[in-house]
């Protein structure tokens, strides 16, 4: 008995512009049904997005959840994010107060809190 992965699930209103984001980061999409779309980050772990009916109805309340991509070049996301036109919440790359860790972050186009980090020691500690 083992874990074979994790999946983190955002619900949206416009299934189609989260996809689209997503898709322009360069995640992998893996399923594309009309109310539910899989991408592959990496190796077992994945991001669902759901759309449709299946919505809750307070979907517009505060994102009080925040996707953490871990990657092993965080400068090279950034100029790649960067380049894209994407709408980044620092002028630049930034170190943690608290962590060794250096990371930046965005919002996906329904107000999700997308932060990108890079570990310079082990979990940052």
């Amino acid at each position: 008995m083992s874990v074979q992965g994790a999946m983190t699930l955002f619900y949206y209103n416009d299934l189609e512009a989260a996809s689209a984001f997503y898709e322009s980061i360069g995640f992998t999409l893996e399923v594309d049904l009309d109310w539910w779309k899989v991408f592959r980050m990496s190796e077992g772990f994945h991001l669902g997005l759901v759309g449709g009916d299946i919505v809750p109805e307070d979907i517009d309340s505060k994102k009080a959840v925040k996707l953490i991509v871990m990657v092993d070049d965080v400068d090279a996301w950034f100029v790649k994010l960067k380049d894209l036109g994407l709408k980044l919440d620092h002028e630049e790359v930034y170190s943690s107060s608290r962590l060794n860790l250096r990371e930046f972050s965005l919002s996906d186009p329904e107000g999700y809190s997308i932060e990108f980090g890079q570990f310079l020691t082990p979990l940052g500690v």
